[in-house]
Order: structure tokens, then C-alpha cells, then sequence
């Protein structure tokens, strides 16, 4: 679930189950900015997922390329909880689906 706060960020919330009419509690609150895959966009390092805008499919989605254009993400999670074979606690998930971004937009080291 999300919502568009201005042109370039938005708010969303993950709950435990896919459908929220299934929820029985929110696991993630979180923030998306607009940017570009790589490390001198990145807003900080507590945004660790980039997400392409033209993916065909969800899963095709995560950052590739330099300079490709999507959102960075930052998960903060609202409890203790497990997923992905791990155990979360409150705040920040630094390791929620981490895609390191190469150091510069153009692609050069």
C-alpha cells in the first residue's frame, strides 16, 4: 500500500499477508524517493533497495544498471517479527533486500 506524498517521494506500509484484508499486523513502514541506480544518488545509506519503474514484473525490477531511473527504498520495520529466513527487530531493516548500487551514474568507477 502506498501513496505519492509529493513529486518525488511516497509513503508505503507492508503488512504480514500479500492481501491487507488478510493483515493481522503492518511489518514495514517505509519511504521511496525518486532516483537513479547509483551510489552518488542514493539518498543515504538507510536506503538499501532500488526499484526500476519500467519493470515488466516486480521481480525484474531491482536495480541493474547504472543510471537506470526507479526509487530508492528505506524498510523501517515496526516490530520484532521473522521473513526471509531471518529474525527483524525495530527500526531501520538495512538488510531488507539490499541492491548495492555501482559508485557513479554514468557507469565509470
Amino acid at each position: 500500500m502506498a501513496k505519492w506524498v509529493n513529486d518525488d517521494v511516497f509513503v508505503f506500509l507492508q503488512f504480514d499477508e500479500r492481501s491487507p484484508s488478510n493483515a493481522t499486523a503492518i511489518n514495514y513502514i517505509g519511504i521511496g524517493k525518486r532516483g537513479t541506480f547509483c551510489e552518488e544518488d542514493r539518498p543515504n545509506p538507510d536506503f538499501v533497495h532500488f526499484h526500476k519503474w519500467n519493470a515488466t514484473e516486480y521481480k525484474h525490477g531491482h536495480g541493474s544498471k547504472a543510471g537506470e531511473e526507479g526509487y530508492w527504498l528505506m524498510w523501517v520495520a515496526t516490530g520484532e517479527f521473522d521473513v526471509q529466513g531471518r529474525h527483524v527487530k525495530p527500526g531501520v531493516d538495512r538488510e531488507f533486500s539490499p541492491t548495492p548500487p555501482p559508485p557513479k551514474c554514468d557507469g565509470s568507477t
